[in-house]
């Protein structure tokens, strides 16, 4: 069959069918609703890289000698898996959306996927170093049912007294004792005459939050062996435990 004879059987069969082509606004406005789309998954995935950082940055690792568990054991109960998951979940959603624009077939399903969390890295870290993390972080516990915030976490890990580890508000400060009152109401004096104070601790006032590591000597009385700010982190920005 030549050219000619082709050519004429696809008009016959656009006849017969009523085949009309498609306007371009279409073409236009669908390419335009997936980079839309592409782009707030870039956003989410960045999002959930914040909070997954935030996270992991405020978890107090070298406490598991105290939880009668492993390093490794600590690490594989505490990883942020929920927030791991929903950055992959949308680290895919934007590689399909990028897949069916108009340049998406130009490009290898790694280069995709490399580029998304490429962006999705340098959003998440630059969201990171101007400090709005703890922002999201409260956004999303605030208005995220069944979330557990890194808040919930740490409180969970320091109200566990009888393994050494106890934290709260001073209400009281003397000479080598402080009163605290814990997430659970109760009022604690602590023994800080041979505690290490970590950070800006020392000069602690009233009303502050702090983690105490040391030893439980009573039900209501606990000996400090170090002492630290409760929002304590790592460098730059951050304190120094």
């Amino acid at each position: 069959m030549n050219e000619k004879n082709i050519s004429k059987n696809v008009l016959n069969k656009i006849k017969e069918e009523e085949i009309t082509p498609k306007p371009k606004w279409r073409f236009l406005l669908k390419d335009c609703i997936l980079w839309i789309v592409f782009g707030l998954n870039i956003l989410l995935g960045s999002i959930f890289f914040v909070i997954s950082l935030f996270y992991v940055l405020n978890n107090d690792w070298d406490v598991y000698k105290y939880l009668d568990k492993s390093l490794l054991e600590h690490m594989i109960a505490s990883m942020p898996y929920l927030r791991i998951f929903a950055l992959a979940v949308f680290v895919l959603l934007a590689y399909y959306n990028y897949r069916h624009t108009d340049k998406g077939y130009k490009y290898k399903t790694f280069r995709i996927i490399g580029m998304s969390v490429s962006i999705i890295f340098l959003i998440g870290v630059t969201v990171f170093l101007v400090g709005a993390d703890s922002k999201i972080e409260k956004i999303f516990s605030k208005n995220l049912p069944y979330y557990n915030s890194v808040e919930e976490h740490k409180t969970q890990m320091w109200t566990q007294p009888d393994k050494g580890l106890l934290s709260g508000k001073i209400i009281e400060i003397s000479d080598d004792i402080l009163i605290i009152v814990d997430n659970q109401s109760k009022n604690w004096q602590v023994n800080t005459k041979k505690a290490v104070w970590r950070g800006p601790t020392k000069n602690s006032k009233i009303g502050t939050k702090i983690k105490i590591i040391g030893k439980q000597v009573s039900d209501n009385k606990f000996d400090a062996k170090e002492i630290r700010p409760w929002s304590g982190k790592m460098k730059g920005r951050f304190i120094k435990k």
